[in-house]
């Protein structure tokens, strides 16, 4: 027999929407009665503060990845307007015609190699 402690493996969780998480949020709180801090000590919600569990139960809809992670949400941005890059990645446009996203093709001058009235320094 073995003493040492098997490492535990991380296997894959079926990503969840945004509402399924509000849905049980609210009813981890207000049906259940446990007080926000309460939530944050369960393990699926361990490594969030309370108050990013009431943001999210009352709509806020979290673009940290780490965040994002946590609870099963699916990676990326999604809202109104939201665009795939070529990359892979999604993005939230600031010009009609932009098709790329910001790693992929910065906004000029995001890089500090120009300058308004063209002085140096």
């Amino acid at each position: 027999m073995s003493t040492k402690a098997e490492p535990r493996t991380q296997t894959a969780q079926p990503v969840q929407s945004l509402d399924i998480v509000r849905e049980r949020l609210n009813h981890l709180h207000r049906v259940d009665g446990l007080h926000w801090r309460e939530i944050a000590l369960l393990e699926p919600y361990r490594g969030l503060t309370p108050g990013m569990l009431v943001n999210i139960a009352k709509g806020h809809n979290p673009k940290d990845p780490r965040i994002r992670s946590i609870l099963r949400l699916p990676e990326g941005i999604d809202g109104p307007g939201a665009r795939d890059c070529a990359c892979g990645r999604t993005f939230i446009p600031n010009a009609w015609n932009r098709v790329h996203c910001y790693v992929c093709s910065p906004p000029r001058g995001s890089a500090g190699t120009s300058n308004r009235d063209g002085a140096k320094g």
